[in-house]
């Protein structure tokens, strides 16, 4: 049995280790934590939020199976007139001062219904931002751009139902227009069926990205709605395109396939490789593809229908496998790809990543992207998002696998008044029992402080408290953090 002090140094370098991979690959929700609300806490009340209604406001908040996207939405009920609200709220929500934020998510509701942003000053004061407001309605896209005043510390983001109203909300996002856009792609039970059709189970725990924006840099939405979902299965990189089209009798589609065509495209760059993947699907299920070089040259390319090639150098990199399918529909076209990434990077390591769609009807070309970008190409690898594929854990061999030992229940210690501080008499380490206040700032710190709660609390046998708290005041308190005070 390792001792005491073995497992909290370890806590504090695992910790560490993941407020480094929460900076490196956090992109689930962009600057809000938790705003998928797939996450309860043992009162099944949404992580990272807090609810706020006066005494005599009849409500609730609760996560309901009713979601737009994903398991759970949040469910915000105000019953009577009393009060002015029932609001969830998410507090010290960090970003630059200046910055273009992206504001983004779902709502539904029967009655009155806003959404707020807090801009917090240096003085204490702070400017209120309505973000969006409404009646009754059916699942509602919200969309908006802000851009933060220049003495902006944090933000404060509310959702609110006024009296005799209920709300839900989903995938509630704030995005920097100006940074880097961070995802995390995971790994789906299955992999899909490449046929265009979206409905397939498999896509359900993919990653999510829409919100394009036209080519320019000025943050305008595009015209027509794209959702893009990824996930990782077989090796292979799945992505699943939904493009709403109001003129798809116009599409502009060739006899031989080309760029030139209505396409939907990705730019992939490999870890630690200059040159980038770009891999398109036309309306019409064909699959494109070719390498760019630094220098923005095409080495190589190739169009799935044919068997010309094009060479501007003696040896062409090697082309990423890809396949693809379409399908055209009412008021829409869909499309899927499979993009082999077989031995290909190592575990955890961070691609880049740029999503693109070439609308092409008639006469009308408009450009958009994933990531905020100026001027009028795509290929602008430095507004690439940075993008992790999970990986598959392989199972251990039955030889390697051991026998528990069996559970020995903890003795007490005493904490005083920090965690270094850990007195106790015998010779066997002992585990703890008590009581850790936890406090934490700042978004990336988020998973390790998770991880801390449950280590703490299911490891070591301790009640932890997390502190809802000022920074002022976890400032004031930083003498008795000890380990965590470091990370």
């Amino acid at each position: 049995m390792r001792s005491l002090r073995q497992r909290l140094q370890r806590i504090g370098v695992v910790a560490s280790g993941l407020v480094l991979a929460a900076l490196a690959a956090a992109g689930g929700d962009g600057l809000v934590r938790h705003g998928s609300f797939e996450a309860a806490d043992a009162q099944g009340q949404p992580v990272g939020w807090s609810i706020e209604r006066r005494a005599e406001v009849e409500g609730r908040a609760e996560l309901v199976p009713q979601a737009r996207h994903g398991r759970q939405a949040l469910h915000l009920v105000h019953a009577n007139d009393k009060g002015l609200w029932v609001r969830a709220s998410q507090d010290h929500i960090q970003a630059r001062p200046g910055a273009r934020l992206r504001f983004s998510g779902w709502v539904k509701a029967e009655g009155t219904w806003e959404v707020w942003l807090y801009e917090f000053l240096p003085d204490g004061t702070y400017k209120t931002i309505v973000l969006a407001r409404g009646q009754r309605t059916d699942w509602q896209r919200l969309r908006q751009v802000v851009t933060l005043g220049p003495e902006t510390r944090r933000l404060k983001l509310s959702l609110i139902a006024r009296p005799r109203s209920e709300a839900w909300f989903d995938d509630m996002r704030l995005d920097d227009l100006d940074g880097p856009a961070r995802l995390r792609v995971p790994l789906l039970a299955a992999a899909p069926a490449l046929d265009g059709d979206l409905t397939d189970a498999a896509w359900s725990g993919a990653a999510v990205v829409d919100d394009f924006l036209r080519l320019g840099g000025a943050g305008e939405p595009a015209s027509q709605a794209t959702r893009v979902r990824l996930g990782v299965a077989d090796g292979r990189l799945w992505v699943a395109w939904e493009c709403s089209e109001d003129r798809l009798d116009e599409q502009r589609l060739s006899a031989a396939p080309g760029w030139g065509d209505d396409t939907v495209e990705v730019f992939l760059g490999e870890p630690g490789q200059a040159a980038l993947h770009h891999l398109g699907v036309t309306p019409a299920g064909a699959a494109l593809s070719q390498v760019i070089e630094p220098e923005g040259g095409t080495a190589y390319a190739i169009d799935w229908f044919s068997s010309q090639t094009r060479r501007d150098s003696a040896a062409p990199p090697e082309l990423l496998p890809c396949v693809g399918a379409a399908r055209r529909g009412e008021g829409r076209w869909t499309a899927e790809m499979a993009i082999d990434l077989r031995g290909r990077g190592r575990p955890g390591a961070t691609w880049r990543l740029q999503l693109a769609r070439s609308r092409k009807v008639a006469d009308l070309e408009e450009n958009s992207t994933w990531t905020l970008t100026p001027g009028e190409r795509f290929l602008q690898s430095e507004r690439f998002g940075h993008v992790v594929m999970a990986s598959p854990i392989a199972a251990p061999s039955p030889e390697r696998l051991v026998a528990a030992p069996p559970f020995e229940a903890p003795r007490q210690a005493r904490v005083v008044p920090a965690p270094r501080q850990c007195r106790w008499t015998g010779a066997d380490p002992l585990a703890l029992a008590g009581r850790v206040r936890v406090a934490s700032r700042g978004a990336a710190t988020a998973a390790a402080r998770d991880l801390l709660e449950r280590v703490l609390g299911q490891d070591l046998g301790l009640a932890v408290e997390r502190v809802e708290a000022p920074l002022e005041a976890i400032e004031q308190h930083a003498p008795a953090l000890g380990i965590l005070k470091r990370l």
